[in-house]
């Protein structure tokens, strides 16, 4: 167990680090401290916590640098959120209080405004859209041979796509594929809408509406889509920043991740276990990861779901300005996807 000073000292090393980039010696912890102790005392402290793992030496210096243990200690016990500014708080509310017409412009928003006010890699999943049901659906023909598929739902997500009608399919086979749609799948949830186009209405329309059935496959997939919980990343440019600490076949493998892997990249947004969590190099299981750290949060938007905010820095990053000012974009987003809901 660590004692009142080697806490004090484990904590200096670490906010001096992350502010100056430098491995930390006894003499600067005496003389930028309060702590009432020799250079001797505070160097015999630092060997205690060395040898327990929470500090480590560099090839380039005599002081001392935070270790993934001592990052681990100080998060899970020592780091407490700092206040934001007032002027951060302003342009937060300035880039989310604002009217939109869609859902995905005010969660872009969220993760450009966090990413420029840290300076890291910022990633917001959209609510999941748990009880969502279809609410519209509408084939607008806009030429001979191609229509308009609208799809929307109560959650007000909305998804349009244009594709292409065979030559047999004709208008009245697009006002009876309209209908039949609007009463077998209108008001279901979305996982009851795909099923019965699986199901059901393959065999309803090949009986009625014969020159209609290529399109069901194209519904399905926009169904699929904005059954999906987007996701939309900002300032991923700040990953070169860090070069120092990351290789050039990491970052490659980092960008690559945030460009094309969705899926992927979804798998590390998991649902947590607490309201906002870190996890640093190999606690993520992936070498892409090494001297980076995640902060994941949850935001939540009551009845319309909850989604996830997060930030890809690295490990040495200010994690107590970086919690308040998570903690704020959390806040006023879960607000204002409230008011898109409400408006």
């Amino acid at each position: 167990m660590l004692t009142a000073r080697q806490l004090l000292i484990l904590e200096f090393i670490i906010q001096y680090f992350t502010l100056e980039g430098e491995a930390v010696g006894s003499k600067t912890i005496v003389d930028q401290t309060d702590i009432n102790a020799s250079s001797a005392t505070v160097r015999n402290e630092m060997s205690v916590l060395e040898k327990e793992g929470y500090i480590q030496k560099t090839h380039l210096s005599s002081g001392r640098i935070p270790s993934l243990k001592g990052y681990r200690f100080y998060l899970d016990y020592l780091m407490t959120p700092e206040k934001i500014s007032d002027e951060h708080l302003r342009r937060i509310n300035q880039a989310l209080d604002q009217q939109v017409s869609q859902l995905n412009e005010l969660v872009k928003q969220s993760a450009r405004i966090l990413s420029e006010l840290t300076n890291y890699t910022a990633i917001v999943l959209e609510p999941n859209r748990a009880g969502s049901q279809l609410s519209e659906f509408r084939m607008i023909p806009v030429s001979k041979h191609q229509v308009m598929l609208i799809l929307q739902t109560t959650h007000q997500s909305m998804e349009s796509m244009i594709f292409h009608l065979s030559d047999e399919m004709d208008l009245v086979h697009l006002q009876q594929l309209n209908q039949l749609f609007n009463e077998q799948l209108v008001g279901l949830d979305l996982p009851s809408v795909i099923r019965k186009l699986q199901t059901d209405i393959p065999l309803l329309v090949k009986q009625h509406i014969a020159p209609a059935q290529h399109i069901l496959r194209q519904v399905e997939h926009s169904l699929h889509t904005i059954q999906q919980n987007q996701i939309y990343v900002s300032g991923k440019t700040n990953l070169l920043d860090f070069m120092e600490e990351l290789n050039r076949e990491q970052v490659k493998d980092l960008f690559n991740l945030l460009d094309n892997q969705e899926a992927k990249l979804s798998h590390y947004l998991h649902p947590l276990s607490q309201d906002i969590e870190v996890k640093m190099g190999a606690e993520l299981d992936s070498d892409m990861f090494n001297n980076l750290s995640l902060i994941t949060a949850t935001y939540h938007v009551g009845q319309f779901g909850q989604g996830r905010i997060a930030l890809l820095g690295p490990t040495n990053m200010a994690y107590s300005k970086t919690f308040g000012l998570m903690n704020a974009v959390r806040n006023e987003l879960s607000q204002a996807v409230l008011n898109y809901y409400f408006q």
